[in-house]
């Protein structure tokens, strides 16, 4: 990768990157451990999205995906349809669910989908001088920080988008 790109550059190209490392990873490791061949990549990221934060609903799970809400709608459908996840009525708003992974999800998350996206990015990390790792930490925290008032401020002007 070329040191000398602009920062608008570099950033997109390396998210890319990441993201296709981590599409292939898992992939490899899922099938080899777990041996499902009926999930994508897609569902093994929202899995574990649903894992991370338990009660999560369509609309925050569509959100964190990039995906369409009828799009994420229908990947939940098919979870529950596996028995991957469980749909719980919304105490504050009986409309929706929030999602919860079933306890034998939740067992596949903690053993093996965890484990390796977290060693990935262990490995990664690893192969960073200290001084790289604290400037990735520093420059991460505030882009997701900007980020995260992106979205809040997008969710409450444009409460009906499905992306």
């Amino acid at each position: 990768m070329d040191e000398g790109m602009e920062l608008d550059q570099l950033l997109p190209m390396s998210i890319e990157r990441i993201k296709r490392l981590i599409r292939m990873t898992i992939r490899q490791e899922i099938v080899r451990k777990v041996g499902a061949p009926d999930l994508r990549i897609i569902d093994f990221i929202a899995l574990r999205m649903i894992s991370r934060r338990p009660g999560l609903t369509i609309k925050e799970l569509s959100t964190h995906l990039g995906t369409s809400h009828s799009t994420t709608s229908g990947m939940v459908e098919r979870y529950e349809r596996m028995q991957l996840i469980q749909k719980v009525v919304n105490e504050t708003d009986h409309r929706s669910y929030r999602l919860y992974l079933s306890p034998n999800s939740e067992e596949i998350m903690r053993n093996e989908i965890r484990g390796v996206t977290d060693d990935l990015f262990a490995t990664l990390l690893q192969q960073l001088s200290k001084k790289e790792r604290e400037g990735l930490q520093i420059g991460l925290s505030g882009l997701l920080r900007v980020v995260d008032e992106q979205l809040q401020h997008f969710a409450s002007d444009h409460p009906t988008c499905e992306s």
